[in-house]
Protein backbone atom coordinates (compact mmCIF):
# COMPACT_ATOMS: atom_id res chain seq x y z
CA UNK A 1 0.00 0.00 0.00
CA UNK A 2 1.44 3.45 -0.85
CA UNK A 3 2.53 5.66 2.04
CA UNK A 4 -0.21 8.32 1.62
CA UNK A 5 -3.02 5.76 1.86
CA UNK A 6 -1.38 4.09 4.87
CA UNK A 7 -1.07 7.49 6.49
CA UNK A 8 -4.77 8.18 5.79
CA UNK A 9 -5.68 4.81 7.33
CA UNK A 10 -3.69 5.66 10.46
CA UNK A 11 -5.27 9.11 10.85
CA UNK A 12 -8.78 7.72 10.29
CA UNK A 13 -8.13 4.91 12.76
CA UNK A 14 -6.86 7.34 15.40
CA UNK A 15 -9.98 9.48 14.97
CA UNK A 16 -12.23 6.42 15.26
CA UNK A 17 -10.38 5.19 18.36
CA UNK A 18 -10.66 8.63 19.98
CA UNK A 19 -14.41 8.77 19.22
CA UNK A 20 -14.97 5.32 20.77
CA UNK A 21 -12.92 6.27 23.84
CA UNK A 22 -14.96 9.48 24.26
CA UNK A 23 -18.17 7.45 24.06
CA UNK A 24 -16.93 5.05 26.75
CA UNK A 25 -15.83 7.91 29.00
CA UNK A 26 -19.02 9.98 28.74
CA UNK A 27 -20.83 9.69 32.11
CA UNK A 28 -24.10 11.00 30.60
CA UNK A 29 -24.40 7.86 28.52
CA UNK A 30 -25.77 4.96 30.43
CA UNK A 31 -24.34 2.09 28.40
CA UNK A 32 -25.35 -1.45 29.19
CA UNK A 33 -22.59 -3.93 30.03
CA UNK A 34 -22.95 -5.63 26.63
CA UNK A 35 -22.72 -2.30 24.81
CA UNK A 36 -19.61 -1.36 26.81
CA UNK A 37 -17.95 -4.69 25.97
CA UNK A 38 -18.84 -4.19 22.31
CA UNK A 39 -17.31 -0.67 22.29
CA UNK A 40 -14.14 -1.96 23.97
CA UNK A 41 -13.87 -4.77 21.40
CA UNK A 42 -14.40 -2.24 18.62
CA UNK A 43 -11.69 -0.02 20.12
CA UNK A 44 -9.24 -2.93 20.36
CA UNK A 45 -9.93 -3.85 16.72
CA UNK A 46 -9.22 -0.28 15.57
CA UNK A 47 -6.01 -0.20 17.64
CA UNK A 48 -4.87 -3.53 16.13
CA UNK A 49 -5.49 -2.15 12.62
CA UNK A 50 -3.50 0.95 13.55
CA UNK A 51 -0.58 -1.18 14.70
CA UNK A 52 -0.56 -3.08 11.38
CA UNK A 53 -0.78 0.14 9.37
CA UNK A 54 2.07 1.67 11.38
CA UNK A 55 4.28 -1.35 10.63
CA UNK A 56 3.39 -1.09 6.92
CA UNK A 57 4.25 2.61 6.93
CA UNK A 58 7.58 1.86 8.61
CA UNK A 59 8.38 -0.72 5.89
CA UNK A 60 7.51 1.78 3.14
CA UNK A 61 9.72 4.42 4.74
CA UNK A 62 12.62 1.98 5.13
CA UNK A 63 12.32 0.99 1.45
CA UNK A 64 12.35 4.67 0.45
CA UNK A 65 15.42 5.33 2.62
CA UNK A 66 17.18 2.36 1.00
CA UNK A 67 16.32 3.66 -2.49
CA UNK A 68 17.56 7.15 -1.59
CA UNK A 69 20.85 5.66 -0.37
CA UNK A 70 21.19 3.61 -3.59
CA UNK A 71 20.55 6.67 -5.76
CA UNK A 72 22.99 8.77 -3.72
CA UNK A 73 25.65 6.08 -4.20
CA UNK A 74 24.91 6.01 -7.94
CA UNK A 75 25.34 9.79 -8.16
CA UNK A 76 28.61 9.57 -6.24
CA UNK A 77 29.83 6.73 -8.47
CA UNK A 78 28.91 8.67 -11.62
CA UNK A 79 31.47 11.29 -10.67
CA UNK A 80 34.11 8.58 -10.19
CA UNK A 81 33.84 6.69 -13.51
CA UNK A 82 34.41 7.59 -17.12
CA UNK A 83 33.96 5.91 -20.48
CA UNK A 84 36.99 4.96 -22.50
CA UNK A 85 36.32 2.97 -25.65
CA UNK A 86 33.76 0.24 -24.97
CA UNK A 87 34.22 0.18 -21.19
CA UNK A 88 34.12 2.32 -18.09
CA UNK A 89 37.03 2.94 -15.75
CA UNK A 90 37.60 4.76 -12.50
CA UNK A 91 38.67 8.34 -13.06
CA UNK A 92 42.08 9.31 -11.72
CA UNK A 93 42.72 12.62 -9.97
CA UNK A 94 43.92 14.08 -13.27
CA UNK A 95 40.69 13.00 -15.04
CA UNK A 96 42.14 10.04 -16.95
CA UNK A 97 40.88 6.45 -16.90
CA UNK A 98 42.67 4.08 -14.54
CA UNK A 99 42.44 0.50 -13.27
CA UNK A 100 40.38 -2.39 -14.56
CA UNK A 101 37.48 -2.11 -16.99
CA UNK A 102 33.82 -2.11 -15.91
CA UNK A 103 30.95 -3.45 -18.01
CA UNK A 104 29.55 -0.82 -20.38
CA UNK A 105 26.11 -2.44 -20.50
CA UNK A 106 25.67 -2.80 -16.72
CA UNK A 107 26.78 0.77 -16.09
CA UNK A 108 24.61 2.35 -18.77
CA UNK A 109 21.51 0.27 -18.00
CA UNK A 110 21.54 0.39 -14.21
CA UNK A 111 24.56 2.32 -12.91
CA UNK A 112 26.10 -0.93 -11.64
CA UNK A 113 29.85 -1.41 -11.80
CA UNK A 114 31.07 -4.93 -12.47
CA UNK A 115 34.64 -5.72 -13.47
CA UNK A 116 35.08 -7.46 -16.79
CA UNK A 117 36.76 -10.86 -16.67
CA UNK A 118 39.42 -11.73 -19.24
CA UNK A 119 38.87 -15.07 -20.98
CA UNK A 120 40.85 -16.80 -23.68
CA UNK A 121 39.13 -18.31 -26.70
CA UNK A 122 40.25 -19.63 -30.10
CA UNK A 123 40.77 -16.13 -31.51
CA UNK A 124 42.62 -14.70 -28.52
CA UNK A 125 41.29 -12.89 -25.51
CA UNK A 126 37.88 -11.39 -24.92
CA UNK A 127 36.30 -9.74 -21.90
CA UNK A 128 33.13 -11.03 -20.30
CA UNK A 129 30.83 -9.42 -17.77
CA UNK A 130 30.11 -12.04 -15.10
CA UNK A 131 26.73 -10.43 -14.37
CA UNK A 132 25.05 -9.73 -17.73
CA UNK A 133 27.29 -12.14 -19.74
CA UNK A 134 28.04 -9.43 -22.33
CA UNK A 135 31.18 -10.10 -24.39
CA UNK A 136 33.66 -7.38 -25.30
CA UNK A 137 36.43 -7.71 -27.85
CA UNK A 138 39.80 -7.12 -26.29
CA UNK A 139 40.82 -4.55 -28.93
CA UNK A 140 37.65 -2.44 -28.50
CA UNK A 141 38.72 -1.47 -24.99
CA UNK A 142 40.88 1.62 -24.78
CA UNK A 143 43.15 0.72 -21.88
CA UNK A 144 44.56 3.43 -19.66
CA UNK A 145 48.21 4.20 -20.16
CA UNK A 146 50.35 3.30 -17.15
Amino acid sequence: MPAPSIFTTIVTGLKTAADIAKTLRDPALNLERAETKFKIAELLEVLADLKISTVELQEVLQAKEKEIARLTDAIDMKAEVMKSGDAYFRKSSDGKPMGDAFCLHCWESGRNVYHLVREKNSTGFHLLCPTCRMNFVWVDITWPQS
